[in-house]
C-alpha cells in the first residue's frame, strides 16, 4: 500500500449497496497535485469517526490498488485515516483556483481522458428542492427492510435533493445545467427534518435561510464536480467557498 496525503475536499451522500450497506465517496487534492476519489468509507465507521472526515483537513491514509473504471478513483484502507492538519482559506483558494475550468471542458477531458472530478465556477440562476418519484419509492422500499440489528435499511437514505441551474462563468459559450447536488452537508440538513417530520414548506423556508441565500450571492462560490459511477453524468458532489469555511458553514 501507498501512503498519500489529501486535502479533504469533498463527501457525499452515503450510497446504498448491498456489498458495502451504506458507504460514502470522498474526493480531494493530494500533496502531489492529483485529484482523488476514494472510498468506501462504511457509514457506520464514518458517524464514529467524525473528526477525521472534516472538509477542509489535510488527511493521511494507506491506499490500497484502483477503485473503479474512472480515472482519479482509488480504493483506501478506510481505519489508516488520520489528521495532519486544517488548511487556510488561502491555502485551499489557490490550490482550487489553479484548476478552475468549466463543465465543457470538463466533459471532453471525460471523453479524452477518463476525467471525472474538477472544479467550476458558478452563475447560479436558481434552485429547487426535488423529491423524485424514484427517490420516494427507493426511500420506502429501504424503509421497509430490517438490519440485523432491528433497524430500517433505509434509515441513511434521504429522498430530497437539490438540484441548481447555472452556467459556468469560465465558458462564455454555456448554454446552461440543471444538475443535482449530493454535498454531504445537504444529507445532514435533510435527514433532521426528515426526523422531526417536517413540512416541506417548512424544509424549504429554513433550506433558503441556511443554505440559499448566501449561496445565491457569493461570488467565490466553487462547485466541485464528480461523475456518477453507472452512469458517468455530472453531478455537484462539494460546495466550496472561503467564506463558508471562515464561517463554518459547511462541515
Amino acid at each position: 500500500m501507498v501512503r498519500e496525503k489529501l486535502l479533504l475536499l469533498c463527501r457525499t451522500y452515503p450510497d446504498f449497496s448491498q456489498k458495502y450497506y451504506y458507504r460514502i465517496c470522498m474526493a480531494g487534492i493530494t500533496e502531489s497535485g492529483e485529484l482523488r476519489r476514494i472510498f468506501p468509507i462504511p457509514i457506520r465507521f464514518y458517524l464514529k469517526n467524525i473528526n477525521f472526515f472534516k472538509n477542509y483537513n489535510w488527511i493521511v491514509y494507506e491506499r490500497k490498488g484502483k477503485g473503479d473504471h474512472r480515472k482519479e478513483s482509488y480504493k483506501i484502507d478506510f481505519k489508516s485515516i488520520r489528521i495532519v492538519e486544517p488548511a487556510s482559506p488561502q491555502e485551499i483558494c489557490q490550490l482550487i483556483n489553479e484548476r478552475l475550468t468549466s463543465l465543457e471542458e470538463l466533459s471532453e477531458l471525460k471523453n479524452q481522458e477518463n476525467i471525472s472530478l474538477g472544479f467550476i465556477k458558478p452563475k447560479i440562476k436558481k434552485s429547487i428542492i426535488d423529491k423524485s418519484e424514484n427517490r420516494k419509492d427507493k426511500k420506502a422500499n429501504l424503509d421497509s427492510q430490517l438490519t440485523l440489528f432491528g433497524g430500517r435499511i433505509g434509515e441513511y437514505y434521504v429522498p430530497y435533493v437539490v438540484k441548481f441551474s447555472f452556467s459556468c462563468l469560465n465558458s462564455p459559450s454555456c448554454s446552461g445545467h440543471n444538475i443535482m447536488c449530493e454535498d454531504i452537508n445537504f444529507w445532514y440538513f435533510f435527514k433532521e427534518k426528515l426526523e422531526k417530520k417536517d413540512s416541506i414548506e417548512a424544509i424549504k423556508k429554513d433550506f433558503n435561510d441556511k443554505f440559499l441565500n448566501w449561496i445565491l450571492n457569493d461570488k467565490d462560490l466553487v462547485f466541485m464536480m464528480g461523475t456518477h459511477y453507472l452512469f458517468k453524468t455530472w453531478l455537484i458532489i462539494s460546495i466550496i467557498s472561503p467564506i463558508a469555511i471562515s464561517e463554518k458553514r459547511f462541515i
